[in-house]
């Protein structure tokens, strides 16, 4: 929990992460220099946190292209989203491509 919680506070990836272009259609993704074991932190999901209702009309504005950024999750009995749509250096929001 204290990597975790350093990572996220410090706002940074860890340094075992790097990002490396796939191909044309999978575009990037996320590598490992180490191994990490089963249960490890490894990424926050960094965005504009949102409402459900906020998600869902971003969905209705986004093409598919920038709805594979929305991530939506349940907290607290309450669902919410996450918006990384918005391009930085972050490894995280690579995480979450369905591609």
């Amino acid at each position: 929990m204290e990597d975790a919680e350093h990572h996220i506070r410090s706002n940074i990836d860890k340094p075992v992460l790097y990002q490396r272009f796939i191909n044309i259609f999978k575009g990037r993704g996320v590598f490992a220099t180490e191994f990490i074991s089963k249960g490890d932190f490894v990424v926050e999901y960094r965005g504009e946190l949102l409402t459900q209702q906020e998600g869902e009309v971003r969905a209705d504005q986004y093409n598919d292209s920038a709805k594979v950024f929305l991530f939506d999750f349940q907290w607290k009995g309450r669902t919410w989203c996450i918006d990384a749509s918005e391009e930085d250096s972050s490894l995280g929001r690579l995480v979450n491509d369905d591609h």
